[in-house]
């Protein structure tokens, strides 16, 4: 019988999986306790609280139940604010500096081989080259910082023209800032995509994975999202799969993972070690614990899987 885990380190997201995590830093402690007790998944998706007592435990957990956390930069970084690593205003640089360097503390004392960046918000054709170069040498100091920890940097696209307006959206743009770093000597730096922001973006699956591949895919986030404005998962949302009114339906999911197949992101053949790395980004089925979601998540991307594996390999 085809296991997906075979094949993938397969992830979830904390924060998503349980919404009260964003509350406060005990709420998020203890979104990653029960994320570290989901038996389909070896690796969570957060970021750590700043409470070093209660960031201790969290990583205690994590270690002890014996899952990996792939680190994900926290909200201010994308807010038009005072952590904005594109503002114009030399001290918010400064801050957003400081609370990636503390981050990437966090994530190299629970020893994450892994941190999510996202661009800084967009505030139009105007100041987007400025903000563009402040984001590049932001990605670099945040890159030199993390590979003395042994942490590779990926950058995740997230749509420009709405929802969250991040300045790097569209998969192009994010491939030539890309081409830019390692053009600086960053060894520790790649891409990654996110299913989910492709439809947001107004892009095509084929598209994005075409473009990613000349630079490198190195990590994945699947998901769906609902196009459609009368429904209340409408845009950024992160529904459930198979909701009413979603993007992706099975057969969609087995082509993604089809195309991982043939590009080699994915191997065709079991393996304990160096497995690639995708992480699911959803939130809980309405009226459903979030255990029993997960499972849910859990069969529905194992059997895309078989279907792709299948059709690989009979090809």
């Amino acid at each position: 019988m085809i296991d997906i885990r075979n094949f993938v380190q397969l992830g979830i997201s904390s924060i998503l999986l349980y919404p009260k995590a964003l509350k406060n830093s005990l709420s998020l402690f203890t979104a990653i306790e029960e994320s570290c007790h989901l038996e389909h998944f070896e690796v969570i998706e957060s970021y750590l609280p700043h409470e070093k007592d209660i960031r201790s435990e969290a990583i205690k957990t994590i270690k002890e139940t014996g899952r990996t956390i792939h680190y994900n930069s926290p909200l201010p970084f994308q807010l038009d604010g005072p952590y904005s690593c594109g503002s114009s205003n030399a001290e918010y640089r400064k801050n957003s500096f400081k609370l990636i360097k503390q981050h990437i503390e966090y994530a190299a004392e629970a020893d994450a081989p892994l941190f999510v960046l996202t661009g800084c918000i967009d505030k139009g054709e105007e100041e987007r080259a400025a903000r563009l170069s402040y984001l590049e040498d932001f990605i670099c100091y945040a890159s030199e910082e993390a590979v003395q920890h042994g942490i590779k940097m990926v950058l995740e696209p997230i749509e420009r023209h709405q929802f969250k307006k991040i300045v790097l959206g569209p998969t192009e743009d994010c491939v030539s800032m890309a081409k830019r770093v390692m053009g600086r000597n960053i060894k520790n730096f790649g891409l990654m995509l996110d299913v989910m922001h492709l439809p947001l973006m107004e892009e095509t699956f084929d598209h994005a994975l075409e473009n990613i591949l000349e630079t490198g895919l190195d990590h994945v986030h699947m998901g769906d999202c609902v196009t459609d404005p009368s429904s209340s998962y409408y845009g950024h949302t992160h529904p459930p799969f198979g909701i009413q009114k979603g993007t992706f339906n099975q057969q969609d999911y087995s082509y993604q993972f089809f195309k991982f197949l043939e590009c080699g992101y994915l191997s065709s053949t079991p393996s304990v070690e160096n497995k690639p790395t995708i992480s699911i980004e959803a939130q809980a089925y309405p009226g459903v614990s979030p255990r029993t979601s997960s499972i849910v998540f859990y069969e529905k991307l194992n059997s895309a899987f078989a279907d792709a594996l299948v059709k690989f390999k009979n090809q």
